[in-house]
């Protein structure tokens, strides 16, 4: 036999192409169809003018003796066959006798178990045995479940390493390839086939592993084989739960230390999944709202804001940074009641959470043209961020209006020159003035304005 095995592991010389296990090899149980061989324990039963029982034992030379009635040829045969044979003979010895034969115990046969696996070796196994249970024999003992603990759904003995979606069976030269995890989560017991004597059970490596959480039925990690996908995926975690939001479902995936990429939508659908992803599929109350992100990424647009969901998240869905990009002054604008916040990303860090209607603007190298700062009567002063084109009315509004209190008709400008500052009053200049690199506005206040007075002589103005 062992020869046999090393033709099979090493180079699988003769071996034909895998197949999938053919419905001959699944048997079941049944007297009529049972083949006996050595090692099977039988009970024969006389009734009638006699009572007697007597426990024989298919012999190594396929025989079996029983007392009174001789020899008999059992390897080969079936219980109800043998049964008949003997009761041919019975009335020679016993008139007016029946005989019945009943299987008490099947007899033992040896399988080689190789691969990835827990224990690696040669195991003797009941016959009938399907192939799921004679892995189990290759298990490490495992420790008690927990209260409230969920079993895992994994084939006892098959390593951490190992597939238990492309677990071959060996037989004669062919190779039967057979998915348990049909056989377990699908309860298809046809799938799983019984072994014979000198069947070497092969677990190969696994393939790409992907977790599934959130709104599914069966949340876990699954072995996917090639060509499967999310669609796949879904339907090996029992489907979607009525509450998730199948179109904003995501794909998280880790490309190096501290960074990931994120597929959503119809995107996460074409994307073909990888070892080590993870899949969220969220529910319809986690999405609570809508964010957008502006300038330079790789996907501006809207998303809808999940909970929790931070900056860095964002620039994850949006494809992330292009390389015209400067993170350094991107800022968000948050809408609430009486105007808009404006938040530095400078300051606040990646780590910022998003709140609905919040905008992340990424300026471009083209775009960014230094700050412009505003204080007086407005209702958040403050440093801003200049970009191409912004003018006088685009900071009061970034600023969030004018106060009651402002008198547009006094406002200046404060510019950096050459050798000093220029002032440039909003009264001349207008709120379309384009603003320009260290710019400051002042809006004074009514309040501020005491009366005029009167320049004559050698001025300008």
């Amino acid at each position: 036999m062992w020869p046999i095995l090393t033709l099979l592991v090493v180079g699988q010389a003769g071996v034909s192409p895998p197949e999938m296990a053919p419905q001959g090899l699944m048997r079941r149980v049944d007297p009529e169809t049972y083949i006996l061989g050595p090692g099977d324990v039988l009970l024969v039963s006389i009734t009638g003018p006699v009572l007697e029982s007597h426990r024989v034992v298919v012999g190594p030379d396929g025989r079996v003796s029983v007392p009174v009635l001789g020899l008999f040829e059992a390897a080969g045969k079936t219980v109800k066959g043998l049964e008949a044979e003997m009761n041919k003979v019975l009335p020679s010895f016993y008139k007016d006798a029946h005989l019945s034969l009943q299987l008490l115990r099947l007899r033992a046969i040896k399988i080689y178990i190789l691969g990835e696996v827990e224990r690696p070796g040669v195991y003797s196994v009941p016959a009938l045995t399907r192939l799921s249970e004679a892995l189990s024999q290759a298990a490490l003992p495992r420790a008690p479940l927990q209260p409230g603990q969920r079993p895992t759904l994994t084939i006892p003995g098959i390593a951490p390493t190992g597939s238990q979606r492309r677990v071959e069976l060996r037989r004669s030269g062919r190779v039967f390839v057979v998915d348990l995890f049909k056989v377990l989560k699908e309860g298809r017991v046809d799938l799983d086939p019984i072994v014979e004597a000198g069947d070497v059970i092969f677990v190969p490596l696994r393939g790409r592993l992907v977790t599934i959480s959130g709104e599914v039925f069966s949340p876990g990690t699954y072995e996917l084989l090639p060509g499967e996908g999310l669609p796949d995926l879904i339907r090996m975690a029992g489907g979607v739960l009525p509450t998730a939001s199948k179109a904003n479902i995501r794909i998280e995936r880790k490309v190096g230390e501290g960074r990931k990429l994120i597929f959503s939508g119809e995107e996460a659908f074409k994307e073909p999944l990888q070892d080590g992803d993870l899949v969220i599929v969220p529910s319809m109350e986690e999405l609570r709202g809508e964010v957008q992100v502006k300038g330079a990424v790789r996907k501006p647009g809207k998303f809808k804001l999940a909970e929790g969901m931070k900056v860095a998240d964002l620039l994850r869905l949006a494809g992330g940074l292009t390389p015209r990009a400067v993170v350094e002054r991107a800022y968000i604008l948050r809408p609430e009641k009486g105007g808009t916040s404006l938040f530095f990303l400078e300051e606040v860090g990646m780590d910022f959470a998003l709140k609905d209607g919040d905008i992340l603007v990424v300026p471009g190298i083209e775009e960014v043209q230094g700050y412009v700062e505003i204080e007086g009567e407005v209702r958040k002063p403050g440093k801003y961020p200049l970009v191409e084109g912004m003018t006088l009315r685009d900071l009061i509004k970034l600023a969030g209006g004018l106060t009651p209190k402002a008198t547009i008709e006094r406002a200046y400008v404060t510019r950096p020159v050459e050798g000093g500052t220029r002032l440039i009053f909003v009264r001349e200049a207008g709120l379309d003035l384009r603003l320009s690199d260290g710019d400051k506005v002042k809006i004074p206040s009514l309040e501020g304005v005491q009366g005029q007075v009167e320049v004559r002589g050698a001025v300008r103005k």
